[in-house]
């Protein structure tokens, strides 16, 4: 914890393309991590 720490700010964003793509990158995420699994059972 320090005094001298900046200023949070968690906001999302406001535009729309820079949602179009948290969207995508969420997905791209998702996918990645729940769909490794299945890789070993098709090889």
């Amino acid at each position: 914890y320090s005094k001298d720490a900046p200023p949070k700010d968690y906001s999302l964003e406001s535009s729309k393309s820079a949602r179009t793509f948290s969207a995508f990158t969420s997905i791209s995420v998702l996918a990645s991590v729940l769909g490794n699994g299945i890789l070993p059972e098709i090889q």
